[in-house]
This record gives structure tokens, C-alpha cells and sequence, in this order.
């Protein structure tokens, strides 16, 4: 019974291949000899180097986890001064001076140095620090998920070979 109905789904499958390729009747697939080509060994190293330098989950993860460093860099710059330099022109008239044009400018210089605020630089320090972990651990954790999914992938081509071979 079970040889009689895989002779019908023969007869359906090469009669659907027929259609699809504009033919009347049965088609059978063509024997091809690239499935007996044996394929060469896979250097999963280099595979796994280039996978984790190119993958744009790792390349995202990586990103988000400078930009946490540099968000990190730029709350502890709450600790030095600043300095700001600006200078001014202007021309005014009157008609107190019969709408001469005076040119006046100014120069300032100015040094600011937050010593104490509540600790509010503190505060953004530490919850920086804390993306920074967070952005560090998912940075790792996509690491880590390419590599499973590429150990997964690369487990399945034995049996897939294997398979073609039978």
C-alpha cells in the first residue's frame, strides 16, 4: 500500500513539474551531477571571524556600547571648568551727537567652575555607567547569539550532506 501511494504522488509531483514547465503529461527531474560533487572541507574559524566582524547585530550592539562610553566621558566633563570667550560690535547714533555712527565693541572672558550641585553630577555618572553596563552585556549577548545561530547552522550541513548522498 505504501509503494502504491508513493507511485500516485510521483504521478502528482511530475505532473505538477509538467505544468509548471508548460509541458502536457509527466516530467521527471533531471538527474544532476552537482549533487555528487563532494564539497571541501569548511574552515568554521574563518567563518566564525568573519561572521562576528560583519554581522550587524554584533555591529549595532558594538555601536550602542561606544556610544555608552562616550556618554560616560562626557557626564564625568561635569567636573572640569569652562571657559567661554565672547566678543561683541555695535554702532550706535543719536541725535545728540548730530547721528555720528560710534562704534563700540566688547570683549568678555568668562571661567565657571561648578564645585557643588547636589550631586546631581554624581547622579549622571552613575546612571550612565549603568547603560554602559547594559550595553556592554547586549553587546555580548549578540556575540554570543551569532555564535549559537552559526554553530546551529553549521551542525546542519553534515546531515544535509548525508542526505543528498542517500
Amino acid at each position: 500500500l505504501e509503494l502504491i501511494r508513493a507511485g500516485a504522488d510521483l504521478a502528482a509531483a511530475e505532473a505538477g513539474l509538467a505544468r509548471l514547465v508548460g509541458e502536457t503529461g509527466r516530467v521527471r527531474a533531471a538527474d544532476d551531477s552537482a549533487f555528487y560533487r563532494m564539497q571541501a572541507e569548511l574552515d568554521t574559524a574563518a567563518l566564525r571571524a568573519e561572521a562576528e566582524a560583519r554581522s550587524p547585530r554584533i555591529e549595532s550592539a558594538a555601536a550602542e556600547a561606544s556610544a555608552a562610553r562616550a556618554n560616560v566621558k562626557a557626564a564625568r566633563s561635569g567636573y572640569w571648568p569652562s571657559l567661554s570667550l565672547s566678543a561683541n560690535t555695535a554702532w550706535n547714533a543719536s541725535r545728540a551727537n548730530d547721528y555720528d555712527l560710534l562704534n563700540q565693541r566688547q570683549v568678555s572672558l568668562g571661567l565657571r567652575w561648578n564645585l557643588f550641585d547636589r550631586f546631581d553630577r554624581e547622579l549622571g555618572i552613575a546612571e550612565r555607567e549603568a547603560s554602559l553596563d547594559v550595553a556592554d552585556a547586549d553587546a555580548a549577548e549578540a556575540r554570543r547569539e551569532v555564535a549559537a545561530e552559526l554553530t546551529a547552522r553549521l551542525a546542519e550541513l553534515a546531515p544535509a550532506g548525508a542526505q543528498i548522498e542517500i
